[in-house]
């Protein structure tokens, strides 16, 4: 995905923590990518798979917000909490 602009999108877990993650412009709609891939020997890195943003409420900031803590910088902010398990998979499979 070259030429994709990232951004910073700040999250709400269904636990009540808050946290930031990766997203990216692609294909007209931006989109949470939770991890990345990466690839040393080619110098890049792309996402292990993507959610887009807008199936979610969501604020935007423009310009990036300037915090406290984690809101530093942050160019969208999802409205309401969302399940852990969209972002991190549980290796035994629940």
């Amino acid at each position: 995905m070259p030429d994709s602009k990232s951004y910073k999108v700040i999250i709400v877990f269904d636990d009540g923590v808050m946290g930031a993650c990766g997203g990216i412009d692609h294909e007209g709609r931006i989109w949470l990518v939770p991890t990345w891939l990466p690839f040393p020997a080619e110098g890049y890195t792309k996402p292990e798979r993507m959610i887009p943003l807008d199936q979610f409420r969501f604020q935007a900031f423009d310009p990036p917000a300037t915090g406290p803590g984690e809101m530093a910088g942050a160019n969208f902010a999802v409205n309401d909490p969302l399940p852990r398990i969209l972002f991190f998979v549980n290796p035994r499979g629940y």
